[in-house]
């Protein structure tokens, strides 16, 4: 494989490898020199291109070919071009008819990303894969996305498919990643089968999104009146960034499924159920000493600004990860400064 530097405007040292091959040119590919400011160094938002302007900040051409002037830290701190859903950024595709400049960009290829989802119509002459632009035999996205893929060694997430008990490609309806919300999917479309870690399962006829409520990992929902986490009577997914405050005490929550498996829940209030199974939150509470959901007063999380909270409101208890801790009586502003 030859390699050898371009400069691109702006001053930027851009490493760019040709290869014969596809499968050659990912095996080989290595990480740019300077990969302080390419997309990939970040894995956070969809990037194609970022280019130093002089005055410090970045000229930034996000996946949608749209266009945004940007700081250092917003684009590390995931606050441009979409946030990053669908995961870290695996490779780029380039049409080709050109190398990897951001007007020939195609696609993004994530970790959750289905390749089949890709248009099979178009051809694919130059990919990114670690901040090394490569030119490869031309070829379909798709190829070109499960060649990326492979050649990271890709996790295998749960994929649910639908009218097909054999896990048949072509029958693909959901890829089930970390990020993934079971409750969008849809609970009339039919799951024959389901890939588990590289293997076929299959299933009783079930809808998608029972089917992603049993093979995820690393996920937590909340049901309503059922002991069995009936799948009609889910109420939410909960993430560290799920605000347990928003959701009703007088809607009952009677089971929770962690990690695809049901467990029987006391049965209280969806607030009082997400407050004990939360992790990664933080919550303070007015006049208990026992976490009474009634009392609760606020999420704190990194972004609240504890000088503007009350600094007469009292508050003498706080939950953390689903524990309630008493806490010395103090007031609302000061119980937020000693979190921070």
């Amino acid at each position: 494989m030859k390699t050898f530097v371009t400069r691109r405007s702006g001053g930027r040292v851009v490493w760019v490898a040709a290869a014969t091959g596809l499968a050659s040119a990912l095996a080989c590919s290595e990480s740019a020199p300077d990969a302080s400011m390419n997309a990939q160094s970040f894995l956070a938002s969809d990037v194609l291109t970022m280019t130093a302007r002089s005055d410090g900040q970045f000229d930034v051409v996000c996946g949608d070919t749209s266009r945004v002037v940007a700081s250092a830290t917003d684009i590390q701190s995931n606050r441009v071009c979409g946030g990053g859903a669908g995961g870290p950024i695996q490779g780029i595709l380039y049409d080709a008819s050109g190398t990897c400049e951001a007007s020939h960009a195609v696609a993004l290829v994530r970790t959750e990303t289905l390749c089949v989802n890709l248009d099979a119509a178009q051809r694919v002459g130059h990919v990114s894969v670690n901040g090394s632009c490569l030119d490869i035999a031309d070829t379909s996205a798709i190829v070109a996305c499960k060649a990326i893929k492979e050649s990271q060694g890709a996790p295998r997430s749960p994929v649910v498919y639908g009218t097909s008990d054999t896990c048949s490609e072509s029958a693909v309806v959901a890829r089930i990643g970390a990020s993934t919300d079971c409750l969008t999917l849809s609970h009339e479309a039919a799951a024959w089968s389901v890939s588990v870690d590289g293997q076929c399962l299959r299933t009783r006829d079930t809808s998608v999104r029972a089917a992603c409520l049993s093979v995820q990992r690393e996920a937590t929902y909340l049901f309503g009146t059922s002991d069995s986490c009936a799948v009609s009577t889910a109420i939410a997914r909960l993430t560290a960034e799920t605000d347990c405050l928003t959701l009703s005490e007088s809607r009952l929550s009677w089971s929770v499924s962690t990690d695809g498996v049901c467990r029987n829940a006391p049965d209280r209030g969806a607030r009082s159920a997400c407050l004990a199974e939360q992790r990664g939150a933080t919550y303070l509470f007015g006049r208990s000493d026992s976490c009474d959901p009634s009392t609760a007063i606020t999420k704190v999380t990194a972004a609240t600004d504890c000088r503007k909270l009350s600094a007469s409101q009292a508050s003498w208890s706080k939950r953390v990860d689903g524990e309630c801790r008493d806490t010395p009586d103090t007031t609302l502003q000061a119980a937020c400064l000693a979190l921070q």
